[in-house]
C-alpha cells in the first residue's frame, strides 16, 4: 500500500506542474511611442518604443499601419525576443507612397504561448498629392510591324517611350505601382513596362495561331489586371504583376472586363453566332453569377453604388444608358442618348460619365439622369480623363486634341508620327 501511495505522489506532480504552466497569462505591453493621434505624412519614420511584461518567454513583437477596417496599408515589422520581459525601440516607415490622406490605426501587438496585448494609436495621415506624370500614347502601324508607346506632356509635345515589336490592341497602366502594360492580338506579347525607365520586367508570350487571335482584351481596375484570351480564358493579376486567378467562361469570351471590387462585370461574345451578353463573375471563385444576352453592342459598364452598374450601349444609331442589377441579375432602360454612337466613356465620378459622342462630348450624370453636351468637338474616338488637371483627351487617327472640364474648352492638338489605338493616364501614385 505504500509503495502505490508513493506511485500516486509521483504520478500527480508533474500532471499538478503543468496544470500551473498551463494558467500562464498574456503578456502586457505598454507604449511609449509614438504619441495617440500623432500627425504625420507619407515617408515618415516613427519612433516606436515601448515595453512587455511576461512571465513566459515573448514569441514576437509586431508593429503595422492598418486602416479603420484593420486592412494592412503599410508592410508589418516583426521583432522575435529570447526573453520574457523584454523592451523595444524601433523604427516604423509609412512607406506606401499610394497612402491617401485619412485616418489610420498605428498597430502594436505583444503575443507569448497564451495570448496577447494589443494597442492601437491613432494617426492623422497626409498623402502625396496625386499628380498626373503623362499622357501614354499607344500607337501602331501594320506597315511596319512595331508598336511605339509615345510619352505626351502637358504642353502636348511627345517623345518616343517605348518600341516594341508585333502589333497592338489595348493597353492599361497601374499608377500605384508604376507598371504599363502593352498587348497584342495576334503577334505581340503582352508587356510589363517600369514607368521610369522602359524596361521590360514581365513577359506573357502571344502563341501565333492563324488566323486567330491570341489575345481578346485587357483593363485595370480596383488594383486587377484582367486579361482575357481568344479561347475563353479570364486571367488575373495584381498590379504588380503578380498573378492572382484563372477562369473560363464556357462558350464565351470577353470583350471587355472591369473589376468591381467583389465582381468581374464582363461584356461577353457568344462562341457560335457572335451574340453579345452581359456577365457577372464572383473574382474570388470564377463561379459565374448569371449571364444576360443582349440585342445591342455594350461599349463600356461601371459600377456605381450598391447593386446597380451604369451599361453604355449603341443600338443601332441609338446610344441608350441602361443598369444592370447585380443581386436580381437584370438590365433596365434608364437613359436615351442623344441619336448617333457612342465611341467611349470615363468615369469621373460613381455618378458623373464623360461620354464620346459622334456629336461631341457629352456628360451624365447618373443621379439626376441627366446629359449635356459640353464644349463644341467635331472629332470623337478613344478618351480618358485626367482627375488632377481637368483635361480630356481625345485621341482620333493620329491626333490628340485635350479639352478643358467642366467647360470643354478646346486647349490644343497634337499630331504623333503613327495611328494611335489607345491612351491612358499615367499618375505619380
Amino acid at each position: 500500500m505504500k509503495i502505490r501511495k508513493v506511485f500516486l505522489v509521483l504520478f500527480l506532480v508533474p500532471v499538478l506542474l503543468s496544470c500551473k504552466k498551463d494558467t500562464g497569462e498574456p503578456p502586457v505591453l505598454q507604449v511609449f511611442s509614438p504619441s495617440d493621434f500623432l500627425i504625420c505624412g507619407v515617408g515618415d519614420t516613427l519612433s516606436v518604443s515601448g515595453n512587455v511584461q511576461s512571465a513566459s518567454s515573448v514569441d514576437y513583437v509586431k508593429i503595422v499601419l492598418t486602416n479603420y477596417n484593420y486592412v494592412t496599408m503599410c508592410p508589418a515589422i516583426t521583432i522575435y525576443p529570447t526573453t520574457e520581459n523584454y523592451t523595444f525601440n524601433s523604427e516604423y516607415i509609412l512607406s506606401n507612397q499610394n497612402l491617401e490622406s485619412g485616418n489610420y490605426f498605428l498597430l502594436i501587438e505583444a503575443v507569448n504561448q497564451y495570448g496577447y496585448d494589443r494597442v492601437y494609436l491613432h494617426l492623422s495621415v497626409s498623402g502625396i498629392q496625386k499628380e498626373s506624370r503623362s499622357l501614354m500614347a499607344f500607337c501602331y502601324e501594320k506597315s511596319n510591324g512595331n508598336t511605339h508607346i509615345y510619352k505626351v506632356d502637358s504642353l502636348l509635345l511627345y517623345s518616343l517611350f517605348k518600341q516594341i515589336p508585333g502589333d497592338f490592341h489595348e493597353g492599361a497602366i497601374s499608377s500605384a505601382d508604376q507598371l504599363i502594360f502593352s498587348m497584342g492580338r495576334y503577334n505581340g506579347n503582352l508587356e510589363f513596362i517600369d514607368a521610369s525607365d522602359g524596361s521590360i520586367v514581365q513577359q506573357i508570350d502571344v502563341i501565333n495561331n492563324p488566323p486567330f487571335p491570341y489575345f481578346e482584351s485587357l483593363t485595370y481596375s480596383n488594383g486587377r489586371l484582367i486579361v482575357a484570351y481568344y479561347d475563353g480564358r479570364i486571367d488575373g493579376y495584381s498590379g504588380n504583376g503578380s498573378y492572382k486567378f484563372s477562369y473560363s467562361v464556357e462558350n464565351y469570351r470577353a470583350k471587355r472586363v472591369r473589376y468591381d471590387g467583389t465582381y468581374l462585370l464582363a461584356v461577353l461574345e457568344y462562341y457560335i453566332g457572335g451574340s453579345m451578353n452581359v456577365g457577372v463573375i464572383w473574382e474570388n471563385s470564377g463561379f459565374l453569377k448569371d449571364v444576360i444576352y443582349t440585342t445591342y453592342s455594350v461599349e463600356d459598364l461601371y459600377r456605381v453604388i450598391g447593386n446597380d452598374v451604369a451599361v453604355f450601349c449603341n443600338e443601332s444609331n441609338q446610344p441608350t444608358v441602361k443598369t444592370l442589377n447585380t443581386y436580381y441579375m437584370n438590365i433596365t432602360q434608364r437613359k436615351i442618348l442623344p441619336a448617333g454612337i457612342i465611341y467611349s466613356v470615363v468615369q469621373v465620378n460613381s455618378d458623373r460619365y464623360l461620354i464620346s459622342h459622334s456629336d461631341g462630348i457629352l456628360v451624365y450624370d447618373y443621379n439626376s439622369n441627366t446629359s449635356n453636351e459640353i464644349g463644341n468637338a467635331t472629332m470623337f474616338g478613344k478618351m480618358v480623363y485626367d482627375e488632377t488637371d481637368n483635361i480630356i483627351y481625345m485621341a482620333s487617327g493620329r491626333d490628340i486634341n485635350a479639352y478643358s472640364y467642366p467647360a470643354g474648352n478646346w486647349i490644343g492638338t497634337l499630331v504623333l508620327p503613327d495611328s494611335i489605338r489607345d491612351i491612358q493616364i499615367l499618375y505619380n501614385r
